[in-house]
């Protein structure tokens, strides 16, 4: 009776654990869309495969990597992390962030006013 009852509590917890595997496993498979490919998110740029060819003509496989840079950029008037290929970056389709503290530091043009007795003051010097 009792490895019977064994048995039945052995089937229970394996159907358990079969269980949560399995809602686990959906959960590794239903990715979000923010994830991070290595690829170029102006323009699409992706790796792309081809053999290495050795001095003896011996063919491997390899993968040629875009050259991707994560830039701070401006999309749709927010601020946004994105993953560009420098070739994308070269031809300006993407418009780079400013910095905070660029912003504070930059100040609005002096605009002096010439005034009658300053604009006197060097002709009256010449002669």
């Amino acid at each position: 009776m009792q490895a019977l009852f064994g048995l039945q509590l052995c089937a229970c917890i394996s159907q358990v654990v079969f269980v949560i595997f399995e809602e686990l496993m959906m959960l590794r498979t239903e990715l979000p869309e923010e994830t991070m490919a290595r690829a170029c998110n102006i323009c699409g740029k992706k790796a792309s495969v081809g053999n290495a060819i050795s001095h003896a003509h011996n063919l491997s496989k390899r993968k040629w990597q875009p050259n991707l840079r994560r830039v701070r950029a401006v999309v749709n008037g927010r601020v946004t992390h994105l993953m560009v290929c420098t070739k994308c970056i070269k031809a300006g389709k993407v418009m780079k962030a400013p910095h905070k503290e660029r912003i504070r530091k930059v100040a609005p043009p002096v605009v002096t006013l010439e005034t009658p007795e300053t604009a006197e003051a060097p002709a009256a010097a010449v002669a």
